[in-house]
């Protein structure tokens, strides 16, 4: 289900105004859209397909540098990156590799991070769930069971986007750990 028309807009009225601010303070500007060649490579690489909703927002938006804190991961090489230097789909190569440092540690298949909060702390949105389902990882704490990294966000890509327009609080997760993290992250 396509993003609805109106959030489109306001999405891409927030983003103007927020280019138009950082072009006033000399600051990096958001980039421009994806066109279908870089979703397209992108999706090459990562070995699936990249979330219509997501698509939408970096085709129709920006591919991304805009949203809460150091904003959301782009696609590509002129996508937003996070503070790693790497592109979303860059990330989750990274995530997906074995860490021999830490032999327990998973990262589910088809579970794109789309933006960085810090302190190796992602929302990650769920390629495979029809209506863009988030989670959180956060690996802060974890000791050796690493499916206590994940938790539901509780929303989806659009209640996020939107919750971003309205100013919520969107760094709060109370939510519970998403279950089956680990059977996903074992493909």
């Amino acid at each position: 289900m396509p993003l609805e028309r109106s959030l489109l807009n306001d999405l891409r009225y927030r983003v103007a105004v927020e280019n138009a601010e950082r072009a006033r303070m000399l600051a990096v500007p958001i980039p421009a859209v994806a066109d279908a060649d870089t979703i397209a490579t992108a999706e090459r690489l990562l070995g699936f397909a990249i979330h219509p909703d997501l698509v939408e927002l970096y085709t129709k938006v920006a591919n991304g540098g805009f949203g809460p804190e150091y904003f959301l991961l782009g696609v590509g090489e002129a996508g937003h990156r996070a503070d790693t230097n790497r592109s979303a789909e860059a990330e989750y190569q990274a995530f997906r590799a074995k860490d021999p440092e830490q032999p327990s540690s998973f990262w589910p298949a088809r579970v794109l991070p789309i933006h960085h909060w810090g302190c190796a702390i992602y929302t990650c949105i769920d390629c495979d769930s029809d209506e863009g389902t988030l989670y959180r990882f956060d690996p802060n704490g974890v000791d050796d069971d690493w499916s206590t990294a994940w938790l539901l966000e509780g929303r989806t890509l659009a209640h996020w986007l939107r919750g971003w327009l309205d100013d919520d609080d969107l760094f709060e997760c109370d939510q519970p750990f998403w279950p089956r993290a680990k059977e996903r992250g074992l493909r």
